[in-house]
């Protein structure tokens, strides 16, 4: 069972079943059946008001014995914990899917996961070479 924690601290656990499929569809017009299509990741990736509302649906159970409104839920989820809950997503639909397409997607978290290390490491070692004045930043070097 994957899982993930929010900023609270609060541990959610994501089990994708078919009714979890039903209320992210019915919530949101999202069908995470279609995570094997290209670009699907990308694009819920990217609009984090719908990726939200997508994890809301997954825990929304949850949320309500625990007294949690969507408001607090999504007020709860950002930098690390949101990039943790979107894994945790991932990982919850993989275990909904039989063992070979689980496989696949697994295989794909892991190559995203690898591109997003290197692109980092790239754009920072850019930036590092970059003279501070390309930032707007001032020098330090002044002349008397």
């Amino acid at each position: 069972m994957a899982n993930f924690k929010d900023n609270s601290g609060k541990d959610w656990q994501l089990t994708i079943d078919v009714n979890a499929l039903r209320r992210v569809k019915e919530g949101t017009s999202v069908d995470l059946m279609r995570i094997l299509e290209p670009d699907f990741l990308m694009e819920l990736g990217n609009d984090v008001i719908t990726l939200v509302g997508v994890l809301w649906s997954v825990v929304e159970l949850q949320a309500d014995r625990a007294g949690i409104t969507p408001e607090d839920f999504g007020a709860s989820l950002t930098g690390e914990s949101l990039d943790n809950a979107t894994s945790a997503l991932i990982d919850g639909i993989a275990d909904f899917f039989p063992p070979n397409r689980a496989l696949i997607l697994r295989k794909i978290k892991a190559k995203a996961d690898q591109t997003v290390d290197q692109a980092t490491a790239q754009i920072l070692e850019i930036l590092d070479k970059q003279p501070p004045a390309m930032f707007g930043e001032q020098s330090t070097n002044t002349q008397a």
